[in-house]
């Protein structure tokens, strides 16, 4: 069974209705409210249709946007187009028929892939594709004959704070040049603010997060309809302070979330959840999403801590306090009495990201001890690496881990610790046993966790305390300390037997 776009649109506002038909998920709610005076209504809903890691398709009424779509390659970090939908895309085949646009954020494999968009634009002659320079230079390289595509390709040749409109098939847009995750030059990462419908819908690429600099592009004139961001951007104070001063999205898209990170990522979005209007984790096999009327932007405002007017980038200690929820609910200084940690030791900490816990343990053993910041993530580690400099925090070493591998020196610690990552690992046994050699004699390592008996258990790879321990137990471990003070996670000291 189908339900036409003119058809999923015939629904009573004063009623509250949730319609599932061809995989779409169709929410409405009483008393939305109206838009600001001179901002027309949208009309036609806005449907979001996620695709993989940062790629969406964006449609409203006869208008559809794909955006990072066009890449196939296996990644072991972040999930690629399932073959059935890459299938769907080059054939244009429903829900890709009719694209008008295709967006390119930046030339990675995981989100771009030149040889793949050449065979598209081949394969569907209607869309125009924009793209980074850089990104166009490689889709040059992989095609016979470049003048049977180029009309409709627009190359964005921009440097770093630096903008381009365009107005094609009905789509108004513009274009923004940022540095790339990890403050890097290249490749070339393009933000886009598009105007679908008289939807305004607003997608990051792989930006650096430093939010300051887009400040400059004139991004808060309007309130935007749907903001597509890292996944990481409501947990962060100055991004926080972006979306919710400058965006004001009425709707929030979070995107490029790790593979490893799934299992436990839906549990901290729900902690901050109430201090946003709406917000959404994008992930796997969920079904398209319809927005039918702009929620007010912004939500409730998220406590973040103060910044001199005069220096508004966000430090490594302030991202580490930053939120209050998360103080409340995973306490530094209790957590951090609770496994034993003193001025003087070595510790480790597995799946660091950017640092909102690494921080606190650097400040805890001083400028004699020493953290290993441990992550797959290089983004989220150069984001940590910049942040502590900038405080002067000279004992933390960043540690670029592996899957299954933490790679800290052998013989080092004196203990290791993790928070919030036990979960996302494919084969946890196999991490715990990888992390013994690192251990000095007598080293213990510190595990916080999510424990389903008091959150609910929604992760679907949350281990259960049973599970938990049976993994410790097949790792070569034994418990040292168990402690339950944490509202939503148990906490646990462990030495090899």
């Amino acid at each position: 069974m189908s339900v036409s776009k003119r058809g999923r649109n015939i629904i009573r506002a004063s009623t509250v209705s949730m319609i599932i038909a061809a995989g779409v998920l169709i929410l409405t709610a009483p008393g939305a409210p109206s838009r600001p005076t001179g901002q027309a209504a949208p009309r036609e809903p806005l449907e979001l249709t996620y695709i993989a890691n940062s790629g969406a398709l964006i449609a409203s009424g006869d208008l559809k946007v794909l955006i990072d779509a066009l890449f196939d390659k296996p990644n072991p970090e972040y999930r690629a187009p399932a073959a059935d939908v890459l299938d769907k895309m080059m054939k244009g085949a429903a829900p890709f028929d009719g694209v008008d646009l295709v967006l390119v954020t930046h030339n990675h494999p995981d989100h771009f892939d030149a040889g793949l968009a050449v065979r598209y634009l081949e394969a569907v002659r209607e869309p125009f594709l924009l793209a980074p320079a850089d990104a166009v230079a490689e889709m040059k390289k992989m095609v016979k004959d470049w003048t049977r595509i180029e009309p409709r390709v627009i190359s964005f040749d921009l440097q770093v704070g630096e903008k381009q409109k365009r107005d094609l098939k009905r789509i108004p847009l513009t274009a923004f040049r940022t540095l790339h995750s990890g403050d890097k030059e290249t490749p070339m990462n393009v933000m886009y603010l598009l105007e679908l419908g008289g939807w305004r819908v607003f997608h990051e690429g792989d930006s650096s997060g430093n939010v300051d600099g887009y400040r400059g592009f004139g991004l808060g004139d309007a309130p935007v309809d749907l903001a597509l961001v890292h996944y990481w951007f409501p947990l962060e104070p100055n991004c926080v302070r972006f979306l919710q001063e400058v965006l004001k999205p009425g709707h929030i898209a979070l995107t490029h979330l790790p593979i490893r990170l799934e299992g436990d990522a839906p549990g901290k979005i729900d902690q901050i959840r109430k201090n946003y209007k709406d917000i959404v984790l994008l992930l796997p096999g969920m079904p398209a999403k319809v927005f039918h009327e702009r929620n007010s932007p912004g939500g409730k405002r998220l406590s973040v801590p103060d910044v001199p007017a005069r220096r508004q980038e966000v430090t490594a200690q302030q991202k580490a306090a930053h939120d209050d929820d998360w103080s409340k609910l995973q306490p530094p200084e209790k957590i951090m009495d609770a496994i034993g940690l003193k001025p003087g030791m070595v510790i480790g900490e597995v799946g660091a990201g950017t640092g909102r816990f690494t921080v606190w343990l650097a400040r805890r053993v001083g400028n004699k001890g020493l953290v290993y910041a441990n992550d797959i993530d290089k983004s989220a580690l150069s984001i940590l690496e910049r942040d502590s400099q900038k405080i002067g925090l000279t004992n933390i070493k960043i540690i670029l881990g592996q899957t299954h591998e933490p790679c800290f020196p052998p013989r080092s610690l004196d203990m290791a610790f993790m928070i919030n990552v036990y979960n996302a690992f494919e084969d946890p046994v196999r991490f715990l046993r990888n992390i013994a050699p690192a251990l000095k004699p007598g080293g213990r390592l510190a595990i916080v966790l999510d424990d389903p008996a008091k959150s609910g258990g929604e992760s679907p790879r949350s281990a259960t305390r049973e599970q938990f321990l049976a993994h410790v137990d097949k790792a070569g471990y034994k418990v040292e300390k168990e402690e339950t003070f944490l509202p939503l996670n148990g906490l646990y000291v462990l030495r090899l037997k």
